[in-house]
């Protein structure tokens, strides 16, 4: 048997399913300042109007979309941020992920 039909057999992510959500596991660090990234590099954060009601549902586990500068390289495209970010912005709203109001804020 191989490896693929082995995995397939017991249901196990790939490791392209893997790495990703390694990214997006880091990334909310990122966004949770659990690791130290120069503010520079931080994606931008934003809320549809970043009304109460949208912080509001931000603490309740509602996702941000996140934005960066395109780059122009296929070197840049490839790279973490870009391919993160992507990911990110096409999880289901609700993922039960939380944001400090301190975050929230901080990013328009």
């Amino acid at each position: 048997m191989s490896v693929s039909a082995m995995l397939n057999h017991l249901d196990w992510p790939t490791l392209q399913e893997r790495r990703q959500s390694s990214r997006i596991k880091f990334m909310e660090k990122i966004i949770n300042k659990s690791v130290a990234i120069p503010e520079a590099y931080l994606p931008d954060i934003s809320y549809t109007g970043l009304t109460r009601a949208t912080k509001r549902d931000a603490s309740k586990g509602e996702l941000p979309y996140l934005s960066t500068n395109q780059g122009h390289t296929l070197r840049y495209n490839s790279s973490f941020m870009p391919l993160t970010l992507r990911a990110w912005n096409l999880l289901p709203k609700r993922t039960g992920f939380s944001l400090g109001d301190e975050s929230v804020a901080g990013h328009h």
